[in-house]
């Protein structure tokens, strides 16, 4: 009896065994697009596809090109496919259908068919004389200045008079010499009053990063008339590559009073934070301005003076356009 039981064990065990390895399936894969052979470079051509679409067939697929994986069985099957047809260069959107046979433990492709149109490459040409070379075709922005109108990028592009590519989402926009001018208006601590300004800007772009130069002007004290006249030298430092950006502004010097009767100037910083608008910018800046300020006092018929130091630090915003 328990021989009987193992015996139809055995071959109910056995009939499983067979039953898994001749499992057989079929897959298919679609593609839209798998056109990756264009390359640029200094020749081009066009490409002549074929209305109708072929069909190629490996079967079985023999072992050594299953040893190479599906990869090597796709590339295998759209040769013999090109070849077959006119020796193409390309087969544009290419569908697979592959027949897989399942083991216990493996499986294989035991066959696969390809279809797509076949194409060839014709009318080779240089690179010069396609659309490629429009700039406005690769979505280059072109800039053109003058000779004999100045641009504010440069000295450079002034005597050139060559155009300039700015490609979108970068620019070269800060470049070369530039001028310009800014005004400010600004709150004093502690005195509780406010000052406007206005200067002059001279300077140069090393890159389109940094910014150096030099400056002067007039900033106005409202409530005792007096009024400082700072010269100091201006470094800008833009955080990104592009017309727009934010940067950080330090400019550094000294001071000079209008009316020196009264009061003396002395050190003079600024240092402000704001964002460019390609030629037009706004910042908030902190200044900090030195000053010895002369007092008088009478005492019957004799009178003295005497000095006393100043530090007046002021907290405002700034509008500045370089041209």
């Amino acid at each position: 009896m328990v021989d009987m039981k193992n015996k139809k064990f055995i071959t109910c065990l056995a009939g499983a065994v067979f039953a898994l390895s001749s499992c057989v399936t079929t897959n298919k894969t679609a593609k839209t697009v798998d056109f990756t052979s264009g390359t640029y470079n200094a020749t081009v051509a066009d490409l002549d596809v074929a209305e109708t679409r072929v069909s190629e067939t490996l079967d079985p697929v023999p072992a050594e090109v299953r040893r190479g994986g599906m990869n090597n069985i796709k590339k295998t099957v759209e040769a013999m496919a090109l070849e077959k047809n006119g020796n193409a260069d390309v087969l544009v959107n290419p569908e697979f259908t592959y027949t897989v046979e399942r083991g216990l433990f493996s499986k294989k492709v035991t066959s696969i068919t390809v279809t797509g149109h076949p194409a060839k490459y014709k009318n080779f040409r240089s690179l010069n004389d396609s659309v490629w070379s429009n700039p406005v075709f690769r979505g280059v922005r072109v800039k053109g200045h003058s000779p004999y109108k100045p641009h504010s990028r440069g000295i450079k592009s002034f005597f050139a008079g060559k155009a300039e590519a700015n490609y979108e989402g970068t620019t070269n926009y800060r470049k070369g010499f530039t001028w310009g001018m800014d005004f400010a208006g600004s709150y004093e601590f502690g005195n509780e009053k406010w000052a406007p300004a206005a200067m002059l800007n001279l300077g140069y772009h090393i890159n389109p990063y940094l910014y150096i130069g030099v400056g002067s002007g007039v900033e106005w004290d409202i409530s005792p008339e007096y009024g400082f006249i700072p010269v100091y030298g201006n470094v800008r430092a833009y955080l990104q590559n592009r017309s727009c950006a934010p940067f950080v502004d330090v400019r550094l010097g000294s001071s000079t009073e209008v009316n020196k009767s009264k009061v003396d100037g002395g050190f003079y910083g600024s240092f402000s934070i704001g964002y460019s608008f390609k030629s037009f910018d706004i910042s908030a800046f902190f200044t900090i301005q030195k000053a010895e300020v002369t007092n008088y006092s009478y005492y019957r018929y004799d009178s003295y003076s005497y000095k006393n130091k100043e530090e007046l630090k002021r907290i405002g915003l700034r509008i500045g356009f370089r041209l």
